[in-house]
């Protein structure tokens, strides 16, 4: 017996549409996962790089593996049309989700104009590093971006005019007062070139530029910034220079709602500050931002990509998901609520409707994250006109991509690490969800991290979609014997 999990995670009979002929007499299930649901004599099939998931009793299995002594033409037919790994139907799917993800995507170019900063995160991942400059951008170098910047957006354009562009300020701190001269140029730059503003901030100092987020405001896109949780644990970890922070945040946050700029307010979770969430989710509510259209919460996780700083408390990726899911179920999260640590076990999350909003720009099968992948236009400039491709990377100049003076990026390293080209991640049974990991991370210790994305996917199956999985087959069973 055959069922099939469908794209709503549930249990399904194969149809006629599910069937293909085999390319030879016996099937080849070395790529796909096997976890055995042991009271149905079954055993639970996932092929991640097809994105099948299906329940096949043991029976069948065996007959599987002796080359399918006393399989029907159906079920083999069946079991090929999920299960054969087709490497080029992968790779033109592959081609057309760049092409439309391409085609879909602004441009976006990630301005960092300063690496000074009023705050002192204690677990900052870029202004800890030993050769960290703390500098900003000088006027002759600021002129070379823009002019940079001017000159590829043209050319970018000539094939599509309204092609969307977007103006991204980064740091460090943007939004000091000593920043604003050149925030005033960025801005009027970006009303000049028809871009869409965006930064990321830490929002303490952002009432000193109200006057100019009032008269950009046709041009503002979204905000993005952080609250640990509650007060008291706020200001414990991400310390200003000039005393406490927490509500300055939040009354910067809802003078740019009454703005109508839409803001995103995140907190990064870890073993230490699950009990930090309700406070969020509290203070969220007391502003008015739940379920609010202009405000996304967003949930992100602390994590370590360079194998650096040992910290204890990482929650590993599906462990995490799997206690907000139950959260969900026992408190209810909002409407507006957004993951943003998904990665191995995206696909099987959104099948089984559990990601939560996760929307990763850019990111397609095939790559573990966006900035692998070809389809997003993004890139990172700082103060020396430096290029980077990933956040996590920028300020370490042994991730340089590039120079503005020279031409700009080069992402050609980035955009070779996906699951076509790295020849075990083809082998692999998780290759398709996983796709070679993290790029940071593959580079500075693969065998652990493929472990680590291993036993995300293995969580995942065991304590998320294995008991949903076996609540359908008791209902299936209940019913044969009502």
């Amino acid at each position: 017996m055959i069922q099939i999990v469908d794209q709503k995670g549930k249990l399904r009979q194969p149809d006629a549409e599910d069937m293909l002929s085999p390319l030879s007499d016996s099937l080849n299930l070395d790529h796909v996962r096997a976890y055995p649901i042991e009271k149905y004599d079954s055993v639970l099939l996932i092929d991640t790089f097809s994105d099948s998931i299906a329940v096949v009793d043991k029976s069948t299995m065996s007959e599987i593996y002796k080359k399918n002594v006393n399989l029907s033409s159906s079920e083999i037919k069946i079991l090929s049309g999920l299960f054969r790994k087709n490497t080029k139907k992968l790779n033109d799917k592959y081609q057309a989700s760049v092409s439309k993800v391409c085609a879909d995507s602004p441009i976006t170019y990630v301005i960092c104009p300063t690496y000074t900063c009023n705050n002192r995160c204690t677990y900052c991942y870029q202004q800890h590093a030993e050769d960290f400059k703390r500098r900003t951008i000088c006027d002759e170098k600021l002129n070379k971006l823009l002019t940079y910047i001017e000159q590829d957006l043209r050319g970018r354009r000539k094939a599509d005019p309204n092609k969307m562009a977007v103006l991204d300020l980064f740091g460090g701190e943007v939004f000091q007062p000593r920043m604003r001269q050149i925030v005033e140029r960025l801005f009027e730059f970006a009303r000049l070139n028809k871009m869409r503003i965006s930064a990321t901030t830490n929002a303490v100092e952002l009432n000193a530029y109200f006057d100019l987020f009032v008269i950009y405001k046709p041009y503002m896109g979204r905000i993005f910034t952080s609250l640990d949780g509650g007060k008291e644990y706020h200001e414990s970890r991400r310390i200003h220079v000039r005393g406490p922070s927490y509500q300055k945040i939040i009354n910067n946050v809802n003078a740019l709602l009454r703005l109508k700029i839409p803001v995103t307010v995140s907190i990064n979770l870890d073993h230490k500050n699950l009990d930090q969430l309700p406070l969020f989710l509290e203070v969220s509510s007391q502003n008015n931002w739940l379920n609010n259209k202009l405000v996304t919460l967003e949930i992100g996780r602390v994590d370590d990509r360079r194998f650096e700083t040992n910290y204890e408390g990482i929650m590993p990726e599906a462990e995490l998901l799997h206690h907000l899911i139950e959260y969900d179920a026992q408190q209810g999260l909002p409407s507006n609520i957004k993951f943003a640590f998904i990665k191995s076990c995206l696909y099987m999350a959104e099948r089984f409707g559990l990601s939560f909003n996760q929307k990763e720009l850019g990111r397609i099968k095939g790559h573990f994250c966006w900035a692998t992948s070809p389809a997003d236009s993004v890139v990172y400039v700082d103060p020396d006109l430096d290029t980077f491709r990933c956040t996590y990377t920028v300020g370490k100049k042994a991730f340089i991509t590039g120079n503005v003076d020279s031409g700009g990026p080069d992402n050609s390293k980035w955009f070779a690490h996906n699951m076509f080209t790295n020849p075990e991640c083809g082998e692999c049974s998780i290759g398709g969800y996983c796709s070679g990991g993290c790029y940071l991370s593959f580079q500075k210790n693969k065998a652990k991290q493929c472990f680590e994305e291993q036993a995300n996917v293995d969580y995942f199956v065991k304590e998320v979609v294995m008991p949903r999985i076996i609540q359908q087959l008791t209902g299936v069973a209940d019913d044969k014997t009502a």
